[in-house]
């Protein structure tokens, strides 16, 4: 699954939903460098659809929960979408900085 969210060539509807199980599940260790990496990357590239944007934030927070040293990076990135005018992105946003702040 990994593999095909990286791949440029397939279909949004597959990193799409790669992301959206991804937020909810653990995520084993050997993954998580490259899935940050990835839902970072996401994240910051205006031509994915929002709701892939949405999805990478969650899973990189998800992520950070293990490695504390991510979550300054995380909350950077969070409180940047704060006022960006896309309302799932500023709503994700909340959520994850309310999460890191509990």
């Amino acid at each position: 699954m990994i593999k095909k969210m990286g791949d440029r060539t397939a279909h949004d509807a597959i990193r799409r939903n790669a992301l959206r199980i991804l937020e909810d599940i653990d995520i084993p260790e050997k993954y998580c460098g490259e899935l940050f990496d990835l839902s970072n990357n996401y994240l910051h590239d205006i031509k994915e659809p929002i709701a892939v944007r949405a999805f990478s934030i969650s899973v990189m927070f998800n992520i950070a929960k293990k490695y504390t040293e991510l979550k300054t990076e995380v909350k950077h990135n969070a409180e940047s979408l704060l006022h960006c005018g896309i309302p799932a992105l500023e709503s994700r946003s909340r959520k994850v900085l309310k999460q890191i702040s509990a």
